[in-house]
C-alpha cells in the first residue's frame, strides 16, 4: 500500500530520462565550451569592471560635495566617463566586419585605441596567427 508500485509506465519514463541525462553528459564531455580564464576575460569581467567604474564614478562625484562645484562634477565626470569608454574599447571593443587583406594597416584614434580589444576572441586569434580576414577580389568590383 505503502510502497512503490510496479508500474511498467513509470520505468519507461524513468529510462528515457536517464537515456537524455546520458546524452547531455556525453555532449558536455565532447565540447567543454570555453575554459574558465577566456569566459572571464571574454564576459565575466565586464561585469566587475563596470562596477569599479561604478565605484570610481560615485567617488568622483562625491568628492565635489564638499566644497559643492556643479561645474567640477560635470568636468571631472566627463573625463572619468571618457576614459572608462577608452578602457572598455582598449579591453573588449569587437568591429563589426574585419577589415580585408589588402587594406591599409590599423591606426589608433582618439576614440579607438585597438583594432580589436585585448580581451576578444579576435585578438586571441590574432596573436595565435589564425585570424582569417575577407579577401576582396579586384573582379567583384
Amino acid at each position: 500500500m505503502f510502497g512503490k508500485e510496479d508500474d511498467p509506465a513509470s520505468e519507461a519514463y524513468d529510462s528515457d530520462a536517464l537515456d537524455v541525462v546520458r546524452r547531455e553528459r556525453k555532449a558536455a564531455l565532447e565540447d567543454p565550451g570555453p575554459s574558465w580564464r577566456e569566459w572571464f576575460l571574454f564576459s565575466g569581467a565586464k561585469w566587475w569592471i563596470g562596477l569599479g567604474f561604478l565605484i570610481v564614478d560615485a567617488w568622483v562625484i562625491t568628492s565635489w560635495f564638499d566644497p559643492f562645484n556643479p561645474v567640477g562634477i560635470g568636468l571631472s565626470l566627463a573625463g572619468c566617463l571618457y576614459l572608462e569608454y577608452l578602457a572598455y574599447g582598449y579591453l573588449w571593443y569587437r568591429p563589426a566586419e574585419l577589415r580585408p587583406s589588402g587594406s591599409p594597416p590599423f591606426r589608433p584614434t582618439w576614440y579607438r585605441l585597438r583594432e580589436f580589444g585585448r580581451w576578444t576572441p579576435e585578438q586571441a586569434e590574432a596573436l595565435a596567427g589564425n585570424l582569417r580576414r575577407p579577401t576582396v577580389h579586384r573582379d567583384d568590383f
